[in-house]
């Protein structure tokens, strides 16, 4: 809303004597106080160093959140905890525009400058997800706040973007700079109730999909990331064991999201093939046609009855088997049970 638009707004509030709006200058002063310092743009990126997003958000949720003034945290907690994920995603298919790029960062590589374009973006985030601590007198670890929707964009703060193709090159130099960031990174130090209190920050590059994961781990799409098996090894129970677990992978974590989805796929599949084609053997023609028609009649009852599509194709975006559709389905099972024929 412009100034004008607040302007005639807040005056027609008061005509019928509702003074609800505060002037504008305090709306844009509020505004201002919303933004870290040091903020970096240029032709092609915008960013905030790390420590400065950081040092602002835990001041900025110390402020909106109801903690106890009369409370010496200094005192009374150590160790105290400020829990953060992290993590990028490219995405392609935006306008371009007849407008070149100059004044390009000299330290970029060759290969940046071939990928730079304004029709895709590679972004970086952050979520604060928990502020712990330990109490001194009885050295018990306490959740001081949580983040009540984790996997909302509510909290998410972004860290930087970048006018770039989502590139293997790309993706390793810019969260390089990030891990570097991580490791210069310091105790922040508020001034609560007269008393100096200080958080440390920890960082879990958790919010990655399987492309940036094999990036960075040198992996491909067929094997896990985590042991390096592929699927045919991973029916084999018996040379399975060979596959070792590598512990630095692990920090990536499991997409739930992802566990959702795949879950849904599998057993729609199971579902197609139940009754026409149960084994492994290719199918034949008159398979294939009654898997056609039992796929149809499986997404045609889950419409008109849960009211979610499945196996659909988005365009520009893959299917419609999104997270919420697996959330909705699992929910009625015994509905899903009834339809699929799946126990």
């Amino acid at each position: 809303m412009t100034k004008n638009a607040y302007h005639k707004t807040r005056l027609g509030a008061k005509k019928h004597g509702t003074d609800i709006y505060p002037s504008y200058d305090r709306v844009r002063l509020a505004k201002y106080r919303c933004y870290p310092e040091n903020i970096i743009i240029s032709e092609i990126s915008a960013s905030i160093p790390l420590q400065y997003l950081l040092d602002h958000t835990i001041k900025r949720l110390w402020e909106t959140l109801d903690f106890d003034n009369t409370i010496d945290y200094a005192e009374e907690y150590s160790e105290l905890k400020f829990i953060c994920k992290w993590g990028c995603d490219g995405s392609s298919g935006h306008s371009e525009y007849h407008q070149s790029f100059h004044n390009i960062e000299s330290d970029d590589t060759e290969c940046r400058q071939n990928a730079i374009t304004d029709s895709s973006i590679v972004l970086f985030c952050i979520v604060p997800l928990r502020l712990t601590g330990v109490i001194k007198v009885s050295n018990t670890q306490v959740i001081l706040w949580e983040n009540p929707t984790p996997s909302s964009t509510r909290y998410c703060r972004p860290l930087k973007f970048l006018y770039a193709k989502e590139t293997k090159e790309v993706t390793k130099t810019e969260v390089g700079r990030v891990e570097k960031e991580i490791m210069e990174l310091k105790s922040v130090e508020l001034n609560i109730n007269n008393s100096v209190l200080c958080i440390n920050y920890t960082m879990l590059m958790t919010m990655v999909d399987g492309k940036v994961i094999n990036t960075l781990t040198e992996s491909s799409s067929q094997l896990c990331y985590i042991c390096k098996c592929n699927p045919t090894n991973m029916n084999d129970l018996d040379n399975i064991k060979r596959f070792v677990v590598d512990e630095d992978n692990v920090k990536y974590g499991m997409s739930s999201l992802h566990a959702w989805i795949k879950f849904l796929e599998l057993v729609l599949h199971i579902a197609y093939k139940l009754e026409s084609a149960p084994t492994t053997i290719r199918t034949t023609p008159e398979q294939k046609k009654k898997i056609e028609e039992k796929k149809k009649e499986i997404q045609f009852r889950l419409w008109n009855e849960l009211g979610i599509k499945v196996d659909k194709v988005v365009q520009g975006r893959g299917t419609s088997n999104t997270g919420n559709v697996a959330r909705r389905f699992f929910r009625n099972t015994e509905k899903v049970a009834e339809i699929t024929g799946i126990n």
